[in-house]
């Protein structure tokens, strides 16, 4: 006897990675200006310590991390939209799947009631021929 395989239950996770990309894109925003910060430099590196990166250098470096990120969070989020619709496309293909199989399973039903009823019509003309 087949058991029926559940369908895959479609959830959407649609905005969830969306507020940790935005608090990454402002921590990237204001790095740029911490560094730069002569009072916060004072404070984060000891005198004598390492020497400050150049500004320009720095806000290149936030403007080229917030490029990388917004092109894989573009990425990211159409390999999740493709993900998404192969899974309603399998959703759709494992309900037909189970509704072929509940059908097949009626006229399987239907074919031996049918064949019952012929074996035991025949079963009462030879009887009654008979006698």
């Amino acid at each position: 006897m087949l058991t029926l395989v559940p369908c895959f239950q479609s959830v959407v996770i649609r905005d969830k990675g969306r507020p940790a990309t935005g608090i990454s894109i402002l921590v990237l925003l204001f790095v740029p200006f911490l560094s730069t910060s002569s009072i916060l430099l004072g404070a984060l590196v000891p005198e004598g310590g390492q020497e400050a990166e150049s500004p320009a250098f720095v806000w290149f470096q936030g403007i080229a991390l917030m490029a990388v990120l917004l092109q894989v969070m573009v990425l990211l989020d159409r390999f999740h939209d493709m993900l998404m619709q192969s899974l309603a496309d399998r959703n759709v293909a494992c309900r037909r799947l189970v509704e072929e199989m509940r059908e097949r399973r009626r006229l399987e039903h239907e074919v031996a009631r049918i064949t019952d009823d012929e074996r035991r019509r025949l079963g009462n003309e030879i009887h009654d021929g008979v006698c």
